[in-house]
């Protein structure tokens, strides 16, 4: 695993869980514990079984990992992992999942807007031959820029990894161990989780619910990160990028022949054609700019730049098995 880990308490032994619910934490200190709390109702109500829950804290600046770390002296189900600084969601998902030892996991958010107690309909899903089960929202209670973001994103994974057409990712889904072993084997520090996952499978249900409004506060979804969401979609899963530029760059060249052609022919146009140079000339520096971009991140993966860095972590598993092998599989 490409993430150096500091294991502050001693393994702790408990049942094997049979699912995993891994959330990405951040100034979600008066919001998370509400979200366990109802995760451990539902799996109570619902009789899932033994479960943990993962939660991830990404280098957030309010006291969520103190809340969090006292709540799991009390739960040895409820794991803490503390990262040693901001990674981003993403990321903060991938260490949960190299944490999850549940046969299937739930992946939400700490906002409370994921409907934890249409849990049984994802797993439900998952047990009737579906890999990946994604919950169908209906109107979004969320920010229009972040309606904006998820629009963009969804697009982009259709062009990039084949996404059905009427098929549109969310923030509350589940998957198996079979999908896990893929997503968990990217060691990347640029990780993709919409190309990860559909990589893996195509046996994918939607499963419709309705979210619910955030406890409190706004998005943190910024245009920063949804920039950062494209870029690794597209340098990461597909080449499409250099295409265009090389188709655009055919284009320039083809109008410039013809309006150098044209000006000679008719002793005029060179106004036109110094705009065409000018236009070129920035499309050869965007050009260039995109290929160094997926120059840097080619060194930047060499250069073993980390997915993550875990501080420290509450209820540490126990050993590196895998509860739920799959045969002919390499341990996770």
């Amino acid at each position: 695993m490409n993430a150096a880990a500091s294991i502050d308490q001693a393994p702790v032994s408990r049942n094997r869980p049979e699912v995993s619910f891994v959330i990405p934490c951040y100034r979600s200190e008066r919001t998370v514990m509400s979200v366990v709390a109802e995760i451990e109702r539902t799996a109570q109500e619902a009789g899932l079984g033994a479960f943990e829950v993962v939660c991830v804290v990404d280098g957030s600046p309010d006291n969520v990992f103190a809340v969090l770390a006292e709540a799991a002296r009390l739960r040895p189900w409820l794991r803490v992992v503390e990262f040693g600084r901001n990674f981003g969601q993403t990321n903060a998902r991938m260490a949960g999942y190299r944490m999850a030892q549940g046969r299937l996991i739930v992946t939400l958010d700490d906002d409370g807007q994921c409907p934890v107690d249409q849990t049984p309909k994802l797993l439900a899903a998952l047990n009737e031959g579906a890999d990946l089960a994604v919950a169908e929202y209906g109107r979004k209670h969320q920010s229009g820029f972040k309606n904006l973001g998820s629009a963009v994103n969804t697009w982009m994974a259709r062009k990039v990894i084949g996404l059905p057409e009427d098929f549109t990712m969310s923030n509350f889904f589940a998957f198996d161990r079979m999908v896990l072993r893929h997503v968990v084997s990217y060691e990347g520090p640029y990780p993709y989780l919409s190309g990860l996952l559909f990589q893996a499978t195509d046996r994918v249900a939607l499963v419709p619910m309705s979210d619910r409004p955030r406890m409190e506060g706004t998005t943190g979804y910024t245009l920063k990160k949804l920039l950062r969401v494209w870029m690794n979609g597209f340098t990461n899963f597909s080449i499409a990028p250099l295409r265009i530029a090389f188709a655009a760059g055919g284009l320039f060249a083809l109008l410039f022949a013809a309006f150098l052609i044209a000006g000679v022919a008719l002793g005029s146009g060179l106004l036109l054609l110094a705009a065409l140079v000018a236009a070129s000339t920035g499309a050869l520096c965007a050009v260039a700019g995109m290929v160094g971009e997926y120059v840097g991140r080619v060194f930047m993966t060499l250069n073993r730049m980390p997915q993550y860095v875990v501080r420290t972590v509450v209820n540490a598993p126990e050993g590196d098995a895998d509860p739920h092998p799959i045969p002919n599989e390499r341990p996770l």
